[in-house]
């Protein structure tokens, strides 16, 4: 009796470094599964993957059609939220701070082709970045676009509707710029009504915001984000040590035969 009394804390030591193995395993493959492999959910390769993959490979980038591939790529979504599989902290962490159900991941909005403007101008300003082109969101009182650095001159690119102009958001304010935003808008199928309020909240100059060069549409909530990121790699490793640590003081535990 007394042989076995001595093994049991040792045993129990055994199944809880086992339990948290296991645990930790789990949630090793979701967040692999998160970090590397995602659902394509128009059942091929997206077209604003093989377009930034023919950049990569070497054809030009020109800022419309970068902008067209976006606008094509996507569906316009306000409802896209953070999926389990996709990052497992975030998604338990929207619980209790709702603002993360959003994702800034650009890899992640390619991947679930679905998006609202300021997810559209991500994608956008991450493909523009990647050569080398400098990038500033624009607020315009619920509206975003994104200003790019094109040639020595500032451009507007607003992938919610696949246009672009030649002039910065301060000069496409202007009345003289209402005959080309109109011609436009009119050529994606937007209606009168809906081009008169992208004239108002564009004019409208005293509620637009233009962030610094580079800047994230949300600095706090990306950092937020990010930091999911990592606790999905280090709550697993967390998990193993204390397995390993389990598993070591079992050792010591076991009486030494003389």
């Amino acid at each position: 009796m007394s042989s076995i009394s001595s093994l049991s804390p040792v045993r129990e030591k055994l199944i809880i470094a086992s339990f948290m193995s296991i645990i930790a395993t789990i949630l090793l493959l979701l967040t692999v599964a998160g970090q590397f492999w995602q659902p394509d959910l128009a059942g091929g390769k997206s077209e604003i993957r093989r377009y930034w993959q023919d950049l990569r490979n070497g054809k030009p980038f020109t800022l419309d059609e970068a902008t067209l591939a976006v606008y094509n790529g996507t569906k316009h979504e306000s409802t896209r939220v953070i999926q389990f599989h996709e990052n497992w902290v975030q998604w338990l962490a929207s619980f209790a701070y709702e603002p993360l159900q959003r994702t800034q991941n650009t890899e992640l909005l390619i991947e679930g082709q679905m998006a609202e403007c300021s997810e559209r101008a991500q994608i956008l300003k991450t493909i523009a970045e990647d050569f080398g082109y400098s990038c500033r969101f624009v607020g315009l009182g619920g509206h975003v676009v994104l200003e790019v650095a094109e040639d020595g001159d500032w451009r507007v690119a607003d992938p919610e509707f696949g246009i672009t102009f030649p002039v910065d958001v301060t000069r496409l304010a202007s009345p003289l710029q209402e005959p080309a935003i109109v011609e436009s808008l009119r050529s994606r199928g937007v209606n009168d009504e809906q081009i008169a309020n992208y004239l108002s909240i564009l004019q409208s100059q005293e509620d637009n915001c233009r962030l610094p060069i580079g800047e994230s549409i949300s600095p706090r909530l990306k950092m937020l984000e990010d930091g999911c990121g990592w606790l999905a790699w280090i709550i697993p490793a967390a998990f193993y040590l204390s397995a390993i640590g389990y598993v070591l003081s079992a050792r010591h535990g076991i009486p030494q035969v003389e």
